[in-house]
């Protein structure tokens, strides 16, 4: 039997086609039921690939060529893509994590997991997350799992947290009747930093998304950069002192918006900041509370808008517009980092926006 010109490469090259044949193209993989089962009943799984049609199967057969083939790449599917496990709960999204096949988590590497701090549901007394989060503790034990992600979410929505829902989830936590939830999540995050805990020795990431940064999304037609619509929504509330608490309980890292908010239990990076406007004589400062990347956005549009009507030139300031409203998160970030970060801060001390100190009001009206 003539010898495979595969194997005849260099071993450095073969594992750099297995790497690209075993990689999603985001590195997240889902699990989803096989229409069969094995020989002795137990239940199968295919593993997607997630995309806006659906999701494509990553072909694994080829593992099973032969010996060699499967010693060089059977744990590469794991090195180099992160499992999600919201595709298998039961039921999804809310439920528990099911039995899987050792096959899948002894050899797991990095794992995601949807929570939704303001959902309260219980298995045998005890909140059905503390049960997930128990068992993902055991396949540290049992298997190679190093990287637990946990992304806060809802379990009505499909994409991310919106900002609403973290204003609801802020409200939960001083309501007096919902913090009841909020703190049950908050002790089963407290297992991660028990030096007795499996989930002490992994990395761990908290993650919030609340989608994209633009306010609402101008017209091009649109008349002004700078109409209201760009202006950022104050938040119903300080986030801080909640992410803070979140962050000293899960360790590891906290991200908002792409922005490292926390690193065990430190803050890095802001990721809100807060306006005082005076509200009357003798009556002091009222606080508001805004996304700092909403608030850069508005800024920057001022400078641009500005600049162009000190030269005439509408057609360009069109042009940014669409520009700017077009760009993602980070490339907007970085847009506004290197072209205009010095006018986008002498603009803030001008609006009266500054970063959130520790210690702040929560400045959040509950109702009993």
């Amino acid at each position: 039997m003539p010898s495979s010109p595969l194997l005849a490469l260099p071993l450095e090259l073969r594992t750099q086609i297995y790497t690209y044949v075993l990689t999603a193209p985001k590195g997240r993989i889902e699990l989803v039921k096989a229409s069969s089962r094995s020989s002795d009943g137990v239940v199968r799984y295919k593993i997607l690939s997630p995309t806006s049609d659906g999701g494509c199967a990553i072909l694994l057969s080829f593992l099973r060529t032969c010996k060699q083939l499967h010693a060089e790449t059977h744990n590469l599917l794991w090195k180099h893509n992160k499992l999600h496990l919201s595709s298998v709960l039961s039921p999804p999204r809310e439920g528990v994590i099911p039995p899987l096949p050792p096959s899948i988590t002894t050899n797991i590497r990095s794992l995601a997991l949807e929570i939704d701090p303001t959902f309260h549901k219980t298995l045998s007394s005890h909140l059905l997350f503390t049960h997930n989060l128990s068992l993902l503790t055991s396949w540290i034990h049992s298997g190679s799992l190093t990287s637990l992600t946990l992304i806060c979410t809802s379990v009505s929505s499909r994409a991310h947290l919106t900002p609403r829902q973290l204003e609801k989830l802020i409200h939960h936590r001083l309501h007096p009747v919902h913090k009841l939830t909020y703190y049950e999540y908050l002790d089963a995050l407290k297992l991660s930093t028990d030096p007795k805990s499996a989930l002490s020795t992994i990395n761990r990431k908290f993650v919030i998304d609340t989608g994209p940064c633009t306010p609402s999304s101008p017209s091009l037609s649109s008349p002004s950069l700078s109409s209201p619509s760009l202006r950022p929504r104050p938040l119903a509330g300080n986030p801080m002192p909640m992410l803070g608490e979140i962050a000293r309980a899960w360790g590891g890292q906290l991200q908002v918006n792409d922005r490292l908010a926390f690193w065990d239990g430190e803050g890095v990076e802001d990721v809100f900041l807060v306006q005082e406007e005076e509200e009357g004589e003798g009556e002091g400062k009222k606080k508001k509370w805004f996304f700092r990347d909403e608030v850069d956005f508005w800024l920057v549009s001022e400078v641009v808008k500005e600049f162009e009507e000190e030269n005439g030139d509408y057609e360009e300031e069109l042009y940014m517009r669409g520009y700017l409203a077009g760009l993602e998160r980070r490339e907007r970030r970085d847009f506004c980092r290197w072209g205009y970060q010095s006018a986008i801060e002498g603009r803030r001390r001008v609006c009266g926006f500054r970063r959130i100190e520790g210690g702040e009001d929560e400045g959040v009206d509950v109702d009993d």
